[in-house]
């Protein structure tokens, strides 16, 4: 609800010369869970329904008109027109918001102990690959343990508040896969697989005529056949938890060759009212492709949300390789940046959250209206 509030008013013109902070809380509520979003004095609360393994189960209160009543809004736009340059025209934005990849899926997996507690870096991630390779090459456990995650959640939620939405990103065609797509489906939001794009446009994408390149080419080809698992490891009771998957043991993006948005992508920016990234993205994208993306937005009069998530650190120390610029470039370009007051503190340096938060509005060249202080949500 705190992005849906701050979607509703990053256009108005008033909130683009006032800028403010919101800060957004979470606690218990009957029934499930409460978020409130504070600014001075206002205060706007929505009541969730409960986790299912779909995420959230929809309540009678929401209002979901049907796509045909929403209507469209008309924004004049400059789009590229080929070799004759920039041509002013019309743009219908069809689509309410579109999510730019992390498609995956969480699995829950209960455990007496956690693996990865009270180890140094390098015994970490060594345990972690074993780990996941266990993992991995075990019977998938029970479907009851398996989630939807990473930006799915964000547009499944959307979709529930009567936004249409779509998913750009990659799955394989796996079980895992079908299971996200048929999920997601179920909800109402499209999916675009951006790598069946790109490898329709760029064919030898993965093709090289060095031998030496051969395996690191076959390890790429199997990741990009399966869909992102996130493995969930939680004691009993889920009174602790870990993360494991295939992005704790490399610093490659899935989709590394990929360094410009495919068209039918780029047209589909063009065509939403909104883009929504986070950090994860930087998982699976080129921080090329990720500014290209940006350059879109921009240019179409998209608005951009910009959730950093737990990545800021390795970002800033520019990890992947590009990440850094390209975290630069998402905190002037955006709209609207969401980020925990930990994260805040990791991508500006500041410890208060309020000054982290007025040193991204006041950047030169920041064009920011809000920034939202997540505690706990």
């Amino acid at each position: 609800l705190t992005t849906g509030a701050a979607c509703a008013s990053s256009r108005e013109p008033e909130v683009r010369h006032h800028p403010r902070v919101v800060r957004s809380s979470r606690r218990k509520g009957d029934g499930g869970e409460r978020y409130a979003s504070r600014t001075s004095g206002s205060c706007v609360s929505a009541q969730f329904g409960r986790h299912t393994t779909h995420g959230l189960q929809p309540s009678s209160t929401y209002n979901r008109l049907p796509v045909a009543e929403r209507g469209n809004t008309r924004i004049t736009a400059q789009l590229p027109s080929g070799s004759t340059g920039q041509k002013e025209r019309q743009l219908v934005k069809a689509t309410d918001v579109v999510a730019l990849n992390n498609l995956c899926v969480d699995i829950f997996l209960e455990m007496d102990e956690l693996p990865f507690l009270e180890m140094d870096a390098t015994e970490e991630k060594s345990t972690r690959k074993s780990v996941f390779e266990k993992l991995n090459s075990s019977p998938p456990p029970d479907v009851s343990r398996w989630e939807v995650g990473g930006a799915t959640n964000f547009a499944i939620t959307a979709a529930r508040l009567g936004l249409t939405c779509t998913c750009l990103g990659h799955t394989g065609q796996d079980t895992y896969g079908r299971f996200m797509t048929d999920a997601l489906m179920e909800e109402g939001v499209q999916v675009m697989q951006l790598y069946q794009d790109m490898h329709d446009d760029h064919e030898d994408i993965l093709d090289d005529d060095d031998d030496d390149d051969d395996d690191d080419d076959d390890d790429q080809e199997n990741a990009l056949a399966n869909t992102l698992l996130c493995w969930v490891l939680t004691t009993p009771f889920h009174k602790e938890h870990q993360f494991c998957s295939r992005f704790d043991l490399t610093q490659v993006p899935l989709l590394n060759d990929l360094q410009a948005l495919p068209p039918l992508a780029q047209d589909t920016i063009r065509g939403a009212k909104a883009l929504f990234v986070n950090g994860f993205v930087f998982d699976e994208l080129n921080p090329l492709c990720v500014h290209d993306a940006i350059r879109v937005a921009r240019a179409s009069n998209t608005a951009i949300f910009f959730d950093v998530g737990p990545r800021g650190t390795p970002l800033r120390q520019d990890i992947p390789k590009g990440g850094r610029d390209a975290l630069s470039a998402l905190l002037l370009q955006s709209d609207v940046v969401l980020l925990t007051e930990e994260e805040a503190e990791e991508v500006t340096g500041l410890a208060d959250p309020q000054a982290a938060a007025r040193s991204i509005l006041d950047a030169a060249g920041s064009r920011v209206a809000w920034v939202v202080l997540k505690m706990g949500a």
